[in-house]
């Protein structure tokens, strides 16, 4: 067993404090992060601890578990792995500002804003994405544009190989917009 601590600083916009366990056991490594926050615009986001680990990485494969951030109100739950045949990325959202965002998207010259709640779930199928949703981002801005209010869901459809798309915009300054389609992957490369 290995404790360790460790602080990372961006000026007042981000700044992440990391404390756990590294257990090495049976060829897999195991991380409790027990004592962790991470504060965003002087905004502290503390994981909510588990008895579980919050990394494992076995076979290739990295899942990061129980990633449960709260601050006050606002809920941001991930669950994921990366890896060779990783299958997965769950994200569950409650009253969450997009703006918290913006240090993690610094390099691309964007700037969200809105407030999400739903999840979204990507699988993996016999090497095939299966993307599915439910989520509803309250005045969703781009850049200080007002979109509006989105609301979108997918599920995916009996065929292996498309997801049934469903959503709307309104409210904002541009037109309503309804949004539906389906999106084919006829192969592991489209």
């Amino acid at each position: 067993i290995v404790n360790f601590e460790t602080t990372s600083q961006r000026d007042s916009i981000l700044d992440i404090t990391l404390a756990g366990r590294f257990i090495y056991k049976n060829d897999s490594a195991l991380v409790y992060l027990d004592n962790s926050n991470v504060d965003i615009y002087n905004k502290s986001w503390i994981l909510k601890k588990t008895k579980s680990p919050n990394l494992i990485y076995s076979n290739g494969v990295t899942e990061f578990r129980y990633f449960d951030f709260r601050n006050g109100g606002e809920i941001l739950f991930v669950d994921a792995s990366i890896g060779y045949k990783a299958d997965k990325v769950n994200a569950n959202l409650i009253n969450f500002k997009l703006g918290n965002l913006t240090p993690f998207l610094a390099g691309y010259d964007i700037n969200l804003e809105g407030t999400t709640n739903g999840y979204i779930d990507v699988s993996d199928r016999d090497g095939y994405p299966i993307i599915e949703t439910d989520l509803v981002i309250d005045n969703l801005k781009l850049d200080g544009d007002t979109l509006g209010n989105l609301e979108i869901s997918s599920v995916s459809q009996a065929d292996l190989l498309a997801v049934a798309i469903d959503g709307k915009i309104n409210g904002g300054l541009l037109n309503d917009m309804e949004i539906i389609g389906d999106i084919d992957f006829k192969s592991k490369t489209s």
